[in-house]
């Protein structure tokens, strides 16, 4: 069973733990040095207590150990509790994930060995994250609603948003198949590419997906679409979390994109129009 990470929590939240915390990270230090950073901070008095209280609640909470070096004792952050204090708050596929982009985002920064035989490329992308936050009010029913974003995706979705481009006579399926860890799937004839996975489905509420959804580079996120009755309406949330080896300016794409494919939805379900592989295919906003 994971520890409870309340206590990591609640220890962190003081501003002098952060601090001894923070210095901890570049290597254990004795208590007298720990003082020193605690004085720093102008809230610790200027005798060993105020070191030697917080060290206390952050031993107690697992997130510091010690060892005597004759009069001094050395303390050591034991970074693997800070991580299962945070792992253990989300899913088996978020901490997953969350693992993945950790070991991509050090071997990014690492420094390429001189016997390695080859260079690391001299510009190697950053990893980036970008979160974008939508809303807007639909004239259905969440029921409604929830059927036209899970089941009649191809009413509303559509170019420029598309992965395979045309080719022949052959049409553009966009299907999601309701189940965890079901795809989310852009088919022409024999081709299909992957937009994510379904990491979250609650019929009427909530449908959410994982994936890299359409970036060609390292990366993942997730979409999730929360609906909220409102009155006979229903509020959409739309929320994209994504974090990798991509441009900083992908957000603003991004947004721009989920603005027009909320409006199109919307224009499915209140007015029966399709702006999506099976319809119009064309940005509601144009008039």
């Amino acid at each position: 069973m994971t520890a409870d990470p309340a206590p990591v929590w609640a220890a962190l939240a003081d501003p002098v733990r952060r601090a001894i915390v923070d210095r901890l990270r570049h290597g254990p230090a004795t208590t007298s040095d720990l003082q020193a950073v605690v004085g720093r901070t102008g809230r610790g008095g200027r005798t060993g207590y105020g070191a030697l209280h917080h060290l206390k609640v952050l031993r107690e909470a697992g997130l510091v150990t010690a060892e005597a070096r004759g009069r001094e004792r050395l303390n050591h952050l034991n970074a693997a509790r800070l991580v299962e204090s945070t792992l253990s708050w989300l899913s088996p596929e978020q901490a997953d994930d969350a693992l993945r982009l950790n070991r991509l985002a050090a071997f990014v920064s690492r420094p390429a060995s001189p016997d390695a035989g080859t260079e690391r490329p001299s510009a190697m992308p950053e990893i980036n994250t970008f979160s974008v936050r939508q809303s807007l009010e639909i004239d259905a029913d969440p029921a409604t609603v929830y059927r036209a974003i899970t089941q009649d995706l191809e009413a509303w979705w559509g170019a420029p948003y598309l992965l395979i481009a045309e080719d022949g006579d052959a049409p553009t399926r966009m299907t999601a198949e309701l189940r965890i860890g079901g795809s989310v799937t852009e088919s022409r004839g024999e081709r299909a590419e992957l937009w994510g996975v379904v990491s979250g489905l609650e019929p009427d509420r909530v449908f959410a997906f994982t994936g890299s959804m359409g970036m060609r580079s390292p990366c993942t996120g997730e979409v999730r679409y929360e609906l909220v009755p409102v009155g006979e309406r229903t509020r959409v949330n739309l929320s994209h979390d994504a974090v990798g080896a991509f441009p900083a300016e992908r957000a603003a794409g991004y947004d721009r994109g989920w603005e027009d494919l909320n409006l199109r939805l919307q224009a499915w379900v209140e007015r029966q129009e399709r702006y999506g592989v099976g319809g119009k295919n064309r940005d509601t906003r144009a008039g």
